[in-house]
């Protein structure tokens, strides 16, 4: 993301989501979050990634349009909390990292570009006021307020971002069933994709109910290019073949993403040369 005080704040939005949500809903994970403005025009959204233990592992942050724009893994401490994410841009190049710590007995943020500068403006610390209640604050002062909306299992369902007043500027979508990356219809183990040369690919997954599998190129800014695979797999192992100079696709770098049900399942970078289309 670009250094802008609109961005900043998205980011706010997002470390704050994260850090305040624990493992006390219903649901044993939360799979996807979608975020939105208080005008209900979306933001962007961030899809979960889980260990074969179903611990959470790390997360892709894509705008609403699908652009990529960040994969972050997690760091825990012995005893098993989060300590350090790290995040990357595209191409693999640190883009940031961020720190937990605990601050007058309070869960403290602080994120950092991939220089060490400050993001945020300084850490930011939250603290439970009520049930489902949190207040955000930094250097003293109350700066926003969340809330989290369950349903009567004690699914979490919406978490809202208000100002210090308690007016509403954001909130955050929680779905738990999204195709491939919801626990009982989640490909198992992950799914694989390899290059072969410069042109062949080959998909391997299993997934445990009839799938639609797409296979798709994105050029580095998020723009689809071009679909280079569409079928239905499943339930079972499915091992596909796709062919890139079918699809015609002009020369260059790639981010190649397998989507399972709509949802993503993997995405990896390929350089396209040489290939028929691939001259224009």
């Amino acid at each position: 993301m670009k250094s802008t005080p609109h961005n900043y704040a998205i980011r706010a939005l997002l470390l704050l989501c994260l850090g305040c949500t624990g493992s006390s809903w219903g649901q044993p994970r939360l799979d996807r979050l979608d975020f939105y403005d208080k005008a209900n025009n979306a933001l962007f959204f961030v899809t979960f990634e889980y260990d074969g233990g179903g611990k959470n592992t790390g997360r892709t942050v894509y705008m609403s349009d699908s652009t990529f724009v960040r994969r972050t893994v997690f760091v825990n401490d012995a005893a098993g909390n989060r300590a350090r994410e790290t995040s990357f841009n595209f191409n693999g190049d640190t883009a940031g990292y961020t720190t937990f710590t605990t601050v007058n007995t309070k869960p403290t943020i602080s994120a950092f570009d991939q220089f060490g500068l400050e993001q945020l403006g300084g850490p930011v610390s939250y603290g439970a006021t009520a049930t489902n209640e949190y207040d955000v604050s930094q250097k003293g002062a109350t700066v926003n307020k969340m809330q989290y909306q369950c349903d009567v299992s004690n699914n979490l369902m919406r978490v809202n971002v208000q100002d210090a007043g308690g007016q509403l500027l954001y909130y955050a979508i929680v779905n738990s069933s999204t195709g491939a990356i919801t626990s009982p219809h989640r490909a198992s183990p992950a799914p694989s994709l390899s290059v072969i040369g410069s042109r062949y690919c080959r998909i391997r997954l299993t997934i445990d109910k009839p799938s639609v599998v797409n296979l798709d190129a994105y050029t580095p800014a998020g723009r689809r290019v071009a679909g280079i695979l569409s079928t239905i797999c499943g339930p079972g192992n499915a091992d596909i073949s796709a062919d890139l100079a079918a699809a015609r696709i002009p020369n260059g770098l790639y981010l190649l993403r397998v989507s399972i049900d709509g949802a993503t399942a993997l995405s990896r970078r390929c350089a396209i040369v040489g290939i028929a289309g691939g001259d224009r």
